[in-house]
């Protein structure tokens, strides 16, 4: 209503961090973006490379890895909760004959809030991995059951 009282550009569009770990903005900014028809285009869809199934635990770090090299922000998701949704996701990814990467972006992707992801992608199997699983559709109980582990 700012926008429009000032007779400003509305914001057409909002670019948070979201994902399986990381749900804050579903509390206000993604029912505000429905409602006003704000795009939501997240980014970190594999919170940092933790939803990817390479770190199993917070000293088992692949020495390519971005937590190898001293990445702050990922090591924030580096907490014993953190590790034991990621099992549990990785074992609702093979029960879909899906990756826990491709799970974990068709979930975002899958919100009806999300307009888009950035994935950030720096292997070609990353973008080969997203467009496969881009039109997947998810069914109402596998949504609730990421909600309860949640």
């Amino acid at each position: 209503h700012i926008s429009d009282k000032m007779n400003l550009e509305k914001f057409i569009s909002v670019q948070p961090q979201y994902n399986l770990l990381s749900r804050e903005i579903e509390q206000e900014l993604l029912p505000f973006s429905q409602s006003e028809g704000v795009g939501v285009m997240v980014y970190s869809p594999l919170a940092r490379g933790m939803l990817s199934g390479k770190y199993k635990t917070p000293n088992d770090v692949p020495p390519e890895s971005r937590a190898a090299h001293g990445e702050k922000l990922l090591r924030n998701y580096f907490t014993d909760r953190n590790f034991q949704l990621v099992e549990q996701y990785r074992k609702l990814a093979e029960q879909n004959e899906v990756s826990l990467s491709q799970f974990a972006l068709s979930w975002v992707l899958n919100q009806p809030a999300v307009t888009s992801s950035i994935i950030g992608a720096s292997k070609l199997h990353h973008v080969t991995d997203a467009v496969e699983i881009s039109d997947w559709t998810w069914s109402e109980e596998l949504l609730n059951t990421v909600n309860s582990l949640y």
